[in-house]
């Protein structure tokens, strides 16, 4: 059974990420949040360690307001294990008409015994799109039938203008 920390416990404790110039940290999820899937162990201020087959479900977010165009940014701080081929953050969004939109997979994923390091992956809103759900994974491509050890902290999602300036 896992125990999770309260806010008094965290109060000295920085996110090891930070938002860039230009981007509003829309939510951000540390060790007191519970994530959608339930860690194998809860490591604190640590973060939640995982035993993962594919897909890692973190934290949903329900109408989020985002209105005009921008790009999504996932960011997560990540460290793997043996087994491990690929991780890498994911956006889902789902809009009112119920079709979902997911990010592209970066270009930089971590592979197996990564230490901790930061990851981000993009996903653009044209004008007019207004998700109704934002969805925030770790995909996890593993190495043979073993599950894929994973640890996850600092999560952040942000909103940023969009890659041609307009907002």
């Amino acid at each position: 059974m896992n125990t999770w920390i309260t806010r008094v416990e965290i109060e000295d404790r920085a996110p090891a990420i930070q938002p860039k110039p230009g981007e509003t940290l829309m939510r951000s999820f540390g060790p007191y949040d519970k994530p959608i899937s339930d860690p194998t162990w809860n490591h604190g201020l640590e973060g939640w360690d995982y035993s993962v087959a594919r897909l890692l479900r973190l934290f949903e977010i329900s109408d989020p307001k985002i209105e005009g165009e921008c790009r999504l940014v996932l960011r997560v701080v990540l460290k793997t294990h043996d087994a491990v081929k690929a991780a890498y953050p994911e956006i889902r969004c789902r809009f009112p008409d119920g079709h979902e939109t997911t990010s592209t997979k970066p270009s930089v994923t971590a592979g197996s015994n990564a230490d901790w390091t930061t990851y981000d992956v993009t996903m653009s809103l044209k004008k007019g799109e207004k998700p109704d759900l934002i969805r925030l994974n770790i995909v996890v491509a593993r190495v043979g039938l073993a599950p894929a050890q994973i640890e996850v902290r600092d999560v952040m999602l942000l909103k940023a203008p969009p890659l041609d300036g307009k907002q």
